[in-house]
């Protein structure tokens, strides 16, 4: 027999596909519309595909499991370093609006979904962090996590953090927007240290857009 969580999930499941392949599609068409060759009797035209581009790439790349990286190396690709920098600064921001809409989720939130969704050890082990200082979360997860490695990363965080955000096919993780909301949700990241992080993180591409790029 069905039950009514296990209908409840399947129902929050299809919504979720339904958004990714919609946000696919978002992509694709803008792609697809970026690749018309700017002339005299469309430039007003690309102008505005170009506007439209940046804002969704803006709130693509700040959502989890989003497709928003492509539409970013899309721009790059047909206009080089001359929207680099547009670039570069839609995808920090993006990235901090994630960040910062993860620090203000309640840790008592954020708990109470992982249990909605099966995930009970790990909503658990969140609960306990709820009503401790932000100041000493960072702390508090140390001496509850006894395996080195993970101590390892946990110190480490803000050069994960960059690794991440760089890795090949980190949609499989959340992608940029997943990875910065996650962030923000532990409250083991200082605001001024990631936003530090990501923007030296994804300094490279457009940076080479701009140096590589014909004049």
């Amino acid at each position: 027999m069905v039950t009514r969580p296990a209908i409840g999930l399947f129902f929050r499941a299809a919504l979720l596909i339904a958004l990714i392949s919609s946000a696919f599609w978002i992509s694709a068409s803008i792609r697809d519309a970026l690749d018309l060759e700017i002339m005299p009797h469309n430039e007003a035209l690309m102008h505005k595909i170009i506007i439209v581009s940046l804002a969704c790439y803006f709130i693509l790349m700040s959502l989890p499991f989003l497709p928003g990286a492509e539409i970013g190396l899309t721009l790059l690709t047909v206009f080089g370093g001359a929207i680099a920098p547009a670039v570069y600064v839609a995808t920090v921001l993006a990235l901090a609006l994630a960040f910062a809409l993860g620090r203000l989720v309640p840790i008592a939130t954020t708990a109470r979904i992982l249990r909605r969704l099966g995930q009970r050890r790990a909503a658990d082990q969140l609960s306990r962090l709820d009503g401790v200082p932000n100041d000493q979360i960072l702390d508090t997860v140390l001496s509850g996590t006894p395996a080195r490695p993970l101590r390892g990363l946990i110190r480490f965080r803000y050069l994960v953090v960059m690794l991440l955000i760089n890795t090949p096919g980190n949609i499989v993780v959340g992608g940029g927007g997943g990875i910065a909301l996650v962030a923000g949700l532990s409250r083991c990241f200082h605001p001024i240290g990631f936003l530090t992080s990501v923007a030296l993180a994804v300094l490279p591409v457009p940076l080479a857009a701009v140096l590589f790029s014909e004049p």
